[in-house]
């Protein structure tokens, strides 16, 4: 049985999306539903659970939650319509693995990430637009310790963009708010890692 999960509602309108962690994903949605969830999903009505990842252990589902909250809003409508094209209400399903695909979910591969490695933490300093971004985001890309459907995200973004190479600023700093205000997002040290050194 699994120990945690990570959640993605979304209101009628299919307007707006709020990520969410729980141990407890049938309690969790109803909570949100009866308007006993955070106070984002009782202000816009986000109630309706419309994807969802399943993990062994609580770590796994925090370190996929801090991902998925760094994302692009079109890379997490990506993954979402992914594995519901249809962007069904699952709670109004019979049984929400019949939904999602497990063996196409990225658990396994956070799991395995996890398992195998140790995290390496490192520090960058320097003023706005220094290559911070990009140097980190080039140790990510060239040791491919990021996820897949992370890569595959940045690098549809980089094509759009006209870019004959991958953003690799973006690893880092994937929301463009926060890349104008020059915010580094924390996700390197998070992601980076090396099978002999914590």
């Amino acid at each position: 049985m699994s120990e945690a999960y990570i959640y993605i509602l979304s209101n009628k309108n299919r307007t707006v999306l709020y990520i969410g962690y729980t141990t407890n994903l049938e309690r969790r949605i109803t909570e949100h539903k009866n308007k006993r969830g955070a106070y984002f999903t009782k202000r816009y009505n986000v109630e309706d659970l419309i994807y969802f990842e399943s993990f062994d252990s609580k770590y796994e589902a925090r370190v996929r939650e801090k991902q998925l909250k760094n994302w692009h809003k079109d890379w997490k409508w990506n993954l979402i319509k992914e594995h519901n094209p249809e962007l069904k209400n699952l709670n109004e399903q019979t049984d929400y693995y019949t939904i999602m695909n497990k063996e196409e979910s990225n658990p396994k591969q956070v799991r395995n990430k996890i398992d195998k490695n140790q995290l390496l933490r490192f520090t960058t300093a320097g003023s706005v637009d220094d290559g911070k971004s990009t140097l980190i985001g080039r140790l990510l890309y060239d040791s491919k310790s990021i996820f897949e459907d992370q890569i595959t995200a940045v690098e549809k973004t980089s094509r759009r963009k006209g870019l004959e190479t991958v953003d690799l600023a973006l690893f880092t700093d994937g929301l463009r708010d926060e890349r104008e205000q020059g915010i580094t997002i924390d996700v390197a040290y998070r992601y980076f890692t090396t099978p002999k050194r914590k």
